[in-house]
């Protein structure tokens, strides 16, 4: 399945139904857990949000102005549709390495936590709550809470805090 999720030339349906699968073998199995993390597992997931994060601008943070007819409350990047890939890679994410300490830590060590800060930055308004409640569930390890503390964002300046 990490074959073919890694393979970029498969069509991202096909890849989002391998990333959903291998979520769901890693809910609560300490076991696939580590097989996902010993293939190198972590380290697709977060290159994957990596080049999210690049190839986008920054999300807008404030609705400027009345309710548009129509929009429901709803605007700029809470209209915007949500890819299935990125929603399996950060549920992935989140069952794969949220609680496992070996998982988290070689989360860090890759980078990833300053690459989910960086799409929280980016990530459209419905994707927003997802990654907010993977952050919270790593931030249960104390190891990880000065990672988060220490991110500035690149293009803002804006540390996690703001």
């Amino acid at each position: 399945m990490l074959a073919r999720f890694n393979d970029q030339t498969a069509p991202a349906s096909l890849r989002a139904d391998a990333v959903c699968i291998i979520s769901k073998l890693c809910i609560g199995h300490d076991q696939n857990q580590a097989t996902f993390r010993q293939a190198d597992g972590i380290v697709s997931l977060i290159s994957q949000v990596e080049q999210y994060a690049r190839g986008r601008a920054v999300a807008p943070r404030e609705k400027k102005g009345g309710l548009q007819p129509g929009t429901f409350g709803l605007s700029g990047s809470a209209t915007e549709k949500v890819s299935p890939l990125l929603v399996g890679v950060i549920d992935c994410l989140w069952n794969s390495v949220a609680g496992n300490g070996r998982s988290e830590a070689r989360l860090l060590s890759t980078g990833g936590i300053d690459a989910l800060l960086n799409m929280l930055e980016v990530c459209p308004l419905l994707m927003r709550h997802q990654i907010a409640g993977l952050l919270a569930d790593l931030c249960e390890n104390g190891r990880i809470v000065p990672y988060v503390k220490a991110w500035r964002s690149d293009r803002t300046m804006k540390t996690a805090v703001e």
